[in-house]
């Protein structure tokens, strides 16, 4: 135990260190349309940024300290009230509304500012019950609030999910939303959905049937704009909501959808990659729901994650390829010079119509309308080189960068320690909600989130949680971490 203390002094006291190295060297890079958060903000207002969150119209930056700078449209939260900026602080999530935000900070309560109609402004009544929230979810016009207890507080428009009164929802375990309907998973595994609308509010006793059928626990639920596609733990697939909006697959398709692992969306269409990286696609012809032969035939197998624009994907395979297709509009045909580049990528990001691909040697290859960020200036392409993350509003784009010297020596000295800690054998691994770990009480832990990398291998987003963390520990005792967790974190508990 004391071998373990050790190494876990070590990770802190090398994360903080490093984390003021590379925190003056880390920039980011803004691009697009200047009304909606692509007008580059003073540079010196985004140091130590931990992550973005975008909205439609706007960008809000979470830093290390937990606190929060925003810019873009000032109408949808671009510039928050002073009021609203000495509340953020100690931050450990936000969720991004159309056109407003919801901060969950470290004391369970909740800051929200943007569009008042739209979850910008709760009124007193709903403030006062926002303590004890463990998650928030976003639609576009509403927000959804889960708290400990498992009851729910929602705000925003009522006809969009702002106004929950009608439905019965205790003993909620996860919420997930498409633009103007929510769905409550319970603990039970039953769903509840709320309003009542064609954005997928309405489960159809068919639906209600399928989802009886299977004894299956529901692993995630992916949207479009106006439907729900929920993926079971024994790899089936039940889909509702507007047909329109891929609410409705065929029966064909519907016989394809088993042995899926992922879920991916735009606005009107799915994709389900089945474990042999194959995919499976429907939704609205126009945007991507019924590719052509030619495309299929590339998309035989390898898929190993999909991004979207609003009516595009864009699928990476496992050899660095990417297959692209939907709507030329929105970014579903690049010319063959931007195709000859797309070799090499490991991320590809989307606005509304523009993609951002990452290569494995951290540069960027862009494509789509200009005016969604498809094509920057010579001057921005110059800057997009060890990009880390990218972000989206609707038409504009934010990218964290890192210089590589910064990046490899705290990635490297990161993966060390928690190597030093697998071989001390010391870790118990296990996965866990973060009430679970609550429940547990770990005297320690260490979080990674899973983002399909080798077990211990340490991403630097991930080392950069770490490094928020540090400031928390009160003994070695009895660390208290605050930690955000959600389906992809995976949680270590050392030694409870």
């Amino acid at each position: 135990m004391k071998q373990f203390f050790h190494i876990l002094r070590i990770i802190f006291i090398t994360a903080t260190f490093l984390g003021g190295l590379i925190a003056d060297a880390q920039k980011v890079v803004v691009w697009g349309n200047i009304n909606k958060g692509g007008e580059p903000p003073l540079q010196e207002n985004l140091n130590a940024v931990q992550k973005i969150y975008a909205n439609d119209n706007a960008f809000a930056a979470l830093k290390r300290d937990g606190t929060v700078f925003a810019w873009g449209n000032s109408s949808s939260g671009g510039n928050p009230s002073n009021e609203v900026k000495n509340q953020l602080t100690e931050v450990v999530h936000i969720e991004a509304g159309g056109v407003s935000f919801a901060a969950l900070k470290k004391d369970e309560t909740v800051v929200a500012w943007g569009y008042s109609g739209w979850g910008g402004s709760p009124d007193h009544d709903i403030q006062a019950q926002l303590t004890n929230v463990v998650s928030i979810t976003a639609g576009a016009y509403a927000f959804a609030a889960l708290k400990e207890n498992g009851t729910v507080v929602t705000w925003g428009h009522d006809s969009y999910g702002g106004d929950s009164s009608s439905v019965d929802l205790n003993g909620v375990a996860k919420i997930y939303a498409t633009d103007g309907a929510f769905v409550a998973v319970k603990a039970d595994g039953s769903l509840v959905t709320w309003p009542q609308n064609n954005f997928g509010g309405i489960l159809s006793s068919e639906t209600q049937a399928e989802l009886a059928r299977s004894t299956a626990s529901i692993q995630v639920i992916e949207s479009t704009k106006g439907a729900f596609a929920a993926l079971k733990t024994d790899g089936s697939v039940i889909v509702w909501g507007d047909s329109e909006y891929g609410g409705a697959p065929s029966t064909a398709i519907k016989d394809q959808l088993n042995d899926i692992v992922s879920l991916y969306s735009n606005n009107r269409a799915f994709v389900a990659v089945k474990a042999d990286g194959s995919p499976v696609i429907w939704g609205t012809d126009y945007a991507g729901g019924n590719p052509q032969q030619s495309i299929r035939d590339q998309l035989t197998g390898e898929v190993v994650s999909v991004a979207s624009t609003e009516r595009a994907f864009a699928a990476v395979k496992e050899d660095g390829s990417v297959v692209v297709w939907g709507n030329s509009a929105y970014g579903g045909e690049p010319s063959a010079t931007i195709r000859n580049e797309l070799t090499g990528i490991s991320k590809i990001y989307g606005s509304n119509r523009a993609f951002v691909a990452i290569k494995k040697d951290r540069t960027a290859v862009t494509w789509g309308n200009a005016d969604y960020g498809g094509d920057p200036d010579d001057s921005t392409r110059a800057e997009l080189v060890n990009v880390d993350a990218v972000y989206s509003t609707e038409s504009a784009f934010a990218a964290l960068t890192w210089p590589e010297t910064s990046h490899d020596k705290l990635f490297q000295e990161m993966t060390a320690q928690i190597k030093a800690l697998e071989e001390a054998q010391v870790l118990r691994a296990g996965a866990y909600t973060l009430n679970e770990l609550k429940s547990a009480n770990p005297k320690s832990v260490v979080a990674l989130k899973n983002q399909q990398q080798a077990r211990f291998k340490l991403t630097l987003q991930e080392s950069t949680d770490l490094i928020n963390w540090a400031p928390s520990i009160q003994t070695f005792d009895d660390i208290q971490v605050s930690l955000q967790a959600n389906d992809n974190t995976k949680v270590f508990v050392l030694n409870p």
